[in-house]
């Protein structure tokens, strides 16, 4: 099993024509003039996962310089660059690798070994009494990939 972040469409974007997408990692850079805003659920998913597109720009341009930053608010993003980037981590980037899962640590658990519930990753759940949550159930023990990225991300 696995989930790319690299091809699989999981960041909510608004483009400037007003239509919402998911997009993949790649598609957020060769897409960036067409994106108004990523629109997650909550703004504070949304600005982790903008952090995380630009620890990628930064970490594959090497921002180092006020220079830099200047040339490619007037260039453009450098798509080669970026690109390059991506291929030459591709396998950083799957969210259920088996060894190297993204953001995360393999066989995690507490001292009494156990996992910890969906609750802990996912913040607009109250941990311990979910009284006024709109999620609960089946929503809490299953969630879809896309959103598990962006819960991932946001933690």
């Amino acid at each position: 099993m696995s989930y790319d972040l690299l091809t699989e469409r999981w960041i909510p974007a608004i483009l400037t024509d007003g239509s919402a997408v998911r997009l993949s990692i790649r598609d957020a850079f060769t897409r960036a003039s067409e994106v108004r805003r990523i629109s997650a659920d909550l703004p504070t998913q949304s600005f982790a996962v903008l952090r995380l597109l630009l620890a990628i720009h930064h970490d594959a341009v090497g921002f180092h310089r006020s220079a830099d930053v200047a040339a490619s608010l007037r260039d453009g993003l450098d798509q080669s660059t970026i690109a390059a980037y991506l291929d030459r981590y591709a396998d950083r980037f799957d969210l259920v690798h088996p060894e190297r899962p993204f953001m995360q640590v393999v066989g995690l658990r507490t001292a009494k070994d156990e996992a910890s519930p969906l609750e802990k990753l996912i913040s607009d759940v109250p941990n311990g009494a979910p009284f006024l949550t709109t999620r609960g159930g089946e929503a809490l023990r299953v969630i879809p990939a896309h959103e598990a990225a962006l819960w991932v991300v946001h933690a």
